[in-house]
């Protein structure tokens, strides 16, 4: 009975479920880890970077992206929905700038991406996108983290995790995270969220680290990485 609700989008199950949406989540729930962190000064976001094979040129694909100067963006789940959202996303910031002559608020483009989220939870001929986000970004209102799901909604943490073991990371956020974290605290932190269900080496080339405060946002560069990974060795 269940599975003539699996193939439809808009219809509900009978236990008042979209049962595609939970689909999306699985996708998300397989993707590869990624971790974010609010301090005092910024904010922080870190992902696993694996190459499926060391013959691939990955030099010049990412998956910390700048959305504008003071927003950026991490996914789990499946890379071809990202680029779609970042287009958008980029689109929208731009496009507020033009307008009114100032950046975005990191709040009413988490909204805006979260729209586009929902339509596709309530179309035909479409499907659901297979990507949970953490958006940063660093405004009038401080630092700001924020997670948004394949549904459409979107949620304000102080630290949080996505992907593969994302109970354990959490589980670990909760034992570490404190409100007087400061950001090269907090990418250290990250880094270990990271650890924990790293299989492998950890290097500058299979993780990537982006913070945002004052400054605006920006994506580490591999020697900054490296650092930060130095120190905690």
């Amino acid at each position: 009975m269940s599975e003539r609700y699996s193939f439809s989008l808009t219809t509900f199950n009978p236990s008042g479920k979209l049962v595609q949406i939970e689909y999306a989540l699985n996708a998300v729930n397989a993707g590869q880890p990624a971790v974010g962190i609010k301090a005092k000064d910024g904010v922080v976001i870190a992902t696993e970077k694996k190459h499926k094979s060391a013959l691939q040129d990955e030099t010049s694909y990412h998956k910390v992206e700048t959305i504008c100067p003071h927003i950026g963006v991490v996914y789990s789940g499946m890379g071809p929905d990202y680029r779609v959202i970042v287009k958008h996303a980029r689109h929208e910031a731009a496009a507020y700038k033009q307008r009114y002559g100032e950046d975005i608020p990191t709040e009413q483009l988490v909204q805006t991406v979260a729209e586009i989220f929902q339509n596709y939870t309530q179309q035909g001929g479409v499907r659901v996108f297979g990507i949970s986000l953490l958006i940063i970004g660093f405004d009038s209102k401080g630092p700001m983290l924020y997670q948004c799901d394949p549904s459409g909604c979107f949620y304000p943490w102080k630290a949080t995790a996505l992907g593969k073991n994302y109970v354990n990371a959490r589980s670990f956020l909760e034992r570490r995270y404190n409100e007087d974290l400061e950001l090269d605290d907090a990418v250290h932190t990250a880094i270990l969220t990271l650890k924990e269900s790293f299989e492998g080496q950890m290097n500058e080339s299979n993780i990537e680290i982006g913070v945002c405060g004052e400054n605006g946002f920006k994506r580490l560069e591999p020697s900054e990485v490296r650092d930060y990974l130095g120190s905690l060795a």
